[in-house]
């Protein structure tokens, strides 16, 4: 209720009760604390609104200048609690109170950024093709989206080395710890979205792909599963997906937006059988652009 200050006590007001407010810390992920600048900055917009009322008791000035102090401190959200707090919403609207659906979003308009949890969708009943959406917690994402790509060291990626693509040094990444422990954790998820075993998160590389880079139709192989999320780029960059090795037999096309991808399945079944994922990225990446993706594996 940390937005809702105002509104709580002009009806505490009109029905003649009193207020006695109260930090709440556990569970963590119910800690407006805990949830980084962009909550901490709509509380204390909401206090100052609560002050400008003119109500106020010596108590609850105490109590929320003290609240002030703390908002005014945060500087960014404990790794991981969106995640946690958006299943806890999840779980209250889709699993113990299905009547209640939707009704966070509309009773807390101002913080529905914090549900924005994986959504993994089959593309097809073939069940071996997902489309994923918000991918990463919001506050990892924006860390990605300001980072200065361009300046960061690089190497060739193995086995691409006539590529325009540029496989960039994590170690240059001050995130990437917080990074490794999002995709270990939504690895498991994963698994319980699409009923395949993926085995334990391995590494990631972040590719930019420079001005011109198309890529050619191609398999994985036997590589059993990747996660390609989409970051930055211009234009319709999205890797495509063909039913056979032929640009005519459309499957499914990635739109191309930030923290938005897919997840392959590539392993085979249990008579043997590995269907030939075909796949590209046909449309040149504009000049004085380029285009940012993630590619996660696992062991298999």
């Amino acid at each position: 209720n940390a937005t809702r200050i105002c509104e709580l006590r002009e009806f505490a007001e009109h029905a003649g009760v009193t207020v006695l407010w109260q930090n709440l810390f556990q569970p963590e992920y119910l800690d407006p604390f805990l949830h980084g600048p962009v909550v901490a900055q709509a509380a204390i917009a909401e206090i100052n609104r609560f002050y400008a009322m003119g109500i106020a008791t010596p108590a609850e000035q105490q109590f929320f200048d003290q609240a002030l102090r703390n908002y005014q401190a945060v500087e960014k959200a404990q790794p991981g609690i969106e995640h946690k707090f958006a299943q806890h919403i999840q779980e209250i609207e889709n699993q113990y109170h299905t009547d209640q659906t939707g009704k966070f979003a509309q009773l807390w308009p101002e913080l529905t950024t914090l549900c924005e949890t994986i959504k993994i969708t089959a593309v097809d009943s073939d069940n071996n093709l997902f489309q994923v959406q918000h991918a990463m917690p919001k506050q990892l994402v924006q860390k990605i989206l300001s980072t200065p790509w361009l300046d960061l060291p690089w190497q060739k990626q193995p086995e691409q080395e006539s590529w325009p693509r540029r496989k960039i040094d994590n170690n240059a990444l001050p995130w990437i710890n917080e990074w490794n422990v999002e995709c270990s954790r939504l690895w498991h998820a994963i698994e319980k979205a699409t009923g395949t075993k993926m085995g334990q998160y391995q590494s990631t590389a972040f590719w930019i792909d420079e001005p011109g880079f198309t890529c050619r139709m191609h398999t994985d192989g036997e590589m059993p599963g990747s996660m390609q999320i989409n970051w930055i780029g211009t234009g319709d960059l999205g890797t495509t997906f063909y039913w056979h090795n032929d640009p005519t037999t459309l499957r499914y096309q990635t739109p191309f937006e930030a923290n938005t991808g897919y997840i392959m399945i590539n392993s085979a079944d249990a008579t043997g059988y590995r269907r030939l994922m075909w796949h590209a990225m046909l449309n040149p990446v504009p000049a004085d652009s380029f285009r940012l993706t993630s590619y996660s594996v696992g062991f298999a």
